[in-house]
């Protein structure tokens, strides 16, 4: 699959022009077709809680927006969330550990934004705010992908917020996390969850595919939350597009332990976690991050309680090509090299989160709530090591 098709790259239904033709020498100008930015695709947004690794209880955000194929709908727009009365937007630092996730502006407020990007340019410049200009909504929901008139698109790997993570860290507004030992990470899904990209045949630097929540540590308010997702065009009138969401109870999921990682020597190895029975928890992910080579490797959706394992196979570090390298042993390369850093981390969810997301998922609107109508998340805290 060509990893391109996945993320917020640039769609037919908002460009279409043929190249310019020579008739008796004369140059033609090319036919453009217009096309209404309304209609292109279709917004959802549900909400829920998020148990945090620290015990606090947050707000969880799923958000998609896709073209009928499943591909993002645009490559640039500005969203913003409201909440209902008595939500309140924390005020945390522009920067928290490790990455983006500040709330700026939004601070004792009850809507959590971004900058369009002609505010971008004014003088002075606005006050930041908590997506700032990068941040916009795609297929796999908010991530700092907003393209800019460079000659590159974004991708996880190869972000429009430079040198910083490759995607938005989590969770946002965090205060607490570097007292616990759990740093903020964006939590990307990697092989074997998905097909092996690190052998030179998928973009330059690319990390992983957008887990499609996020997280933030926000006191949740039972009520409506409001989306709204605005997207300009220098040459057709802008598009307005809305969705909500209600959160009815904010009773979390329970919280989930550290897993632990038991290495096999060899660049691999099985990570465990224990899911406690009896609760609305349907399906858990494990991630694993090796922060010293920028790798992520992940699990499909486990489902079940009890004790939960996932294997690391030993070979699926970036072994640049040719596609097989991973499977022949004179380039593979371990997934964790001997003397890296890396964390284990877990997410539990009472909704169908991994099966919504890309590659394996391009429908327009995937289920993105549970049973009881919210999208309810608990992470763990890490476990961290050196192999």
């Amino acid at each position: 699959m060509n990893p391109f098709k996945c993320f917020a790259f640039l769609s037919a239904a908002l460009l279409l022009a043929s190249c310019g033709s020579l008739t008796s020498g004369n140059s033609q100008l090319p036919p453009v077709t217009s096309v209404n930015l309304s209609n292109i695709g279709k917004l959802q947004l549900a909400v829920g809680t998020a148990k945090l690794a620290t015990g606090t209880v947050g707000l969880n955000v799923v958000t998609t927006f896709r073209q009928a194929n499943g591909l993002s709908a645009v490559l640039v727009d500005t969203p913003s969330i409201t909440g209902p009365s008595g939500f309140i937007v924390p005020t945390t630092p522009t920067l928290t550990a490790g990455g983006l996730g500040g709330s700026g502006s939004d601070a004792g407020t009850s809507s959590i934004t971004s900058i369009g990007q002609t505010a971008s340019l004014a003088t002075p410049s606005p006050p930041p705010d908590t997506f700032g200009v990068g941040g916009g909504v795609f297929a796999s929901g908010l991530e700092p992908f907003n393209e800019t008139e460079g000659n590159s698109a974004y991708y996880p790997g190869k972000t429009a917020i430079s040198g910083l993570s490759p995607s938005f860290e989590e969770p946002f507004y965090a205060t607490e996390y570097d007292s616990t030992g759990t740093p903020t990470q964006p939590l990307l899904i990697g092989p074997p969850a998905v097909p092996f990209f690190n052998d030179g045949s998928y973009p330059s630097g690319f990390a992983g595919y957008q887990t499609g929540f996020t997280a933030f540590q926000a006191t949740p308010v039972t009520g409506t939350y409001n989306m709204t997702v605005i997207v300009a065009a220098s040459n057709a009138a802008t598009a307005t597009y809305k969705a909500s969401a209600t959160l009815s109870s904010t009773a979390p999921l329970p919280a989930i332990p550290k897993p632990t990682f038991t290495e096999n020597g060899s660049g691999g190895g099985t990570a465990s976690i224990t899911i406690p029975a009896g609760s609305a928890i349907t399906e858990t992910i494990i991630y694993v991050v090796d922060t010293s080579q920028g790798t992520y490797y992940s699990s499909k959706s486990i489902s079940g309680s009890g004790t939960l394992t996932f294997t690391l196979a030993n070979n699926l570090g970036k072994c640049g090509g040719p596609p097989g390298c991973e499977n022949n042993p004179a380039t593979a390369v371990p997934s964790i090299k001997s003397g890296d850093t890396y964390y284990v981390y877990a997410a539990s969810f009472d909704y169908p989160q991994f099966e919504a997301e890309p590659p394996g998922n391009l429908q327009q609107k995937p289920t993105i709530t549970g049973s009881n109508g919210q999208a309810d998340v608990t992470m763990s805290p890490a476990y961290a090591a050196t192999y």
